[in-house]
């Protein structure tokens, strides 16, 4: 226990979050990018470029960012990988305000409607959620 079985090292990369997938390969959410470190070396699987992720989410198979495309229509793109880091999908959706995945599901919540994507973005559910459940959860149980 807590012995040490590799090192990262980045003098340029701030990681915002690390995820560990059930393939046992580990992504890194940064400032930058999303990298995967597998057995077979170190990937960069997407680069944002001047954009930051706004809202993210790493489960164990999937990891989903959405970044604002500064529109007057608060316009978000949604971006989705699978575990070894492959694009599943991409859409742009209104005024996200959180993302999650949970088994094959993908979540977006935005101030008008809960989103459900499959894993080819697919929208397979749409609830609609008052503001007031979205910007005060704990007065509606959550």
């Amino acid at each position: 226990a807590g012995e040490e079985r590799s090192k990262v090292v980045s003098q340029s990369t701030f990681p915002i979050s690390v995820s560990k997938k059930n393939d046992g390969s580990v992504e890194i959410l940064s400032e930058t990018g999303l990298v995967s470190f597998r057995s077979g070396g170190c990937n960069t699987v997407y680069s944002y470029g001047s954009r930051v992720p706004y809202k993210f989410h790493q489960s164990d198979k999937y990891t989903v960012f959405a970044y604002d495309l500064n529109t007057p229509n608060k316009h978000f793109s949604v971006y989705v990988t699978d575990i070894t880091g492959n694009k599943q999908f991409e859409t742009i959706v209104e005024n996200v305000k959180s993302v999650s995945a949970f088994s094959d599901t993908i979540f977006v919540l935005t101030s008008e409607k809960l989103l459900a994507f499959d894993r080819t973005g697919t929208v397979v559910s749409e609830i609609s959620v008052s503001e007031d459940a979205v910007l005060h959860p704990q007065v509606f149980g959550g």
